[in-house]
């Protein structure tokens, strides 16, 4: 219920023998009524800021450093009506209010689909077309109205088909996964002990290459002379000489992540016969690889290789993932890698930094 905004004026005027005179009437008669504060029935009276609506300033101040509770709204585009509903993304779980009175920001999300990704079918006609999302995010400020916080920009989905999904009709849409890059948006106006999700695993990383933030991890820092552990995330044909990282880092290792493509010319330059009549056919190609930041998916840099260095035949090779591999990939590849995470430590300084690493205070968790 919106409440009427009233302003009074009461006048009172003097008369005398000759009429009414604006220059009798005492300033002491003039008085004011301010409207009451303006405050949000529930939790659903937010999404009015959304589209513009006024702000609710009788809402209570929020001190520096408090954490604010978050209120998210979500819009679809491409419904036949769209509207903010109100939503509640997992990994802003710890930062969900009870009542309205507790609400601190108002996340406002807008999505708009673009290229389809993939299509998942689970049988009996069911199916649904995963896309690329182009996503508006505002973080409000329901005292004042006013957006905080706010991103604009493309998010793809790199997800495999989920092994299940709560259907309410034959088929349905979805996007690439926005909660992250909400909540790396809240937690610019949270105080320094606001709680965080749990870690990421390492195998979640490859969503940074769509442009998922995970906003849980510590900052890449460019003037460290330490290993910063780097994630690997590849699209393409097989190739063995572009994998980077190394296996015994775990999610709350990661600083970087490589984004690969991987893109082979049309001719073959040798062949590999396996048994059951398979061939796979070597090829050289390009590989272009994309330096991103883990916390925020910034890109902070992206260039292509030749991958044309002849490769003798693997003795296995998994069919499911295509009849070409592309040759080993220009040395300068390696290069460009390390310049951004430092040379791999040994063994031994592997040990030391992973127990202190173990032994450091963690971040307040889900």
């Amino acid at each position: 219920m919106r409440a009427t905004i009233l302003s009074v004026m009461v006048t009172t005027v003097a008369f005398g023998a000759t009429g009414c005179s604006k220059e009798s009437a005492p300033e002491e008669g003039r008085r004011t009524v301010q409207p009451e504060p303006r405050k949000p029935a529930g939790l659903e009276s937010f999404a009015s800021l959304c589209v513009g609506g006024p702000a609710f300033d009788g809402l209570p101040r929020r001190a520096d450093g408090e954490t604010k509770k978050v209120v998210t709204f979500q819009k679809w585009a491409d419904d036949a009506k769209p509207a903010f509903a109100r939503v509640t993304p997992q990994a802003l779980a710890s930062y969900e209010p009870k009542a309205a009175s507790d609400v601190g920001l108002v996340a406002c999300v807008e999505r708009k689909k673009l290229d389809r990704s993939r299509r998942c079918s689970f049988g009996q006609g069911h199916y649904v077309d995963y896309f690329d999302m182009q996503d508006h995010v505002r973080i409000i400020d329901p005292r004042t109205g006013k957006a905080v916080r706010e991103h604009d920009g493309k998010t793809e989905h790199r997800s495999a088909c989920p092994m299940s999904y709560r259907f309410t009709g034959k088929s349905h849409f979805d996007g690439a996964p926005i909660e992250n890059r909400v909540l790396s948006l809240v937690l610019e106006e949270q105080g320094a002990d606001a709680p965080l999700p749990k870690m990421p695993a390492k195998y979640e990383m490859y969503q940074v290459c769509g442009g998922v933030p995970y906003p849980q991890l510590p900052a890449y820092d460019p003037k460290s002379d330490d290993y910063q552990a780097i994630a690997y995330s590849a699209r393409g044909p097989e190739s063995y000489s572009t994998s980077v990282g190394r296996l015994e880092d775990e999610g709350e290792d990661i600083r970087l992540v490589a984004c690969v493509e991987r893109k082979a010319d049309d001719t073959k330059t040798s062949s590999c016969a396996f048994r059951g009549g398979h061939e796979l056919e070597m090829r050289n190609g390009d590989v272009t690889i994309e330096i991103r930041e883990a916390r925020t998916a910034e890109v902070l840099a992206t260039k292509t290789f030749r991958a044309e260095k002849r490769r003798s035949c693997p003795t296995i090779h998994d069919f499911a993932k295509g009849h070409v591999m592309l040759n080993d990939v220009e040395r300068g590849y390696r290069a460009f890698v390390e310049s951004f995470t430092g040379p791999e430590p040994t063994k031994g300084t592997k040990k030391r930094a992973d127990a202190a690493r173990r032994s450091a205070p963690r971040s307040a968790s889900l």
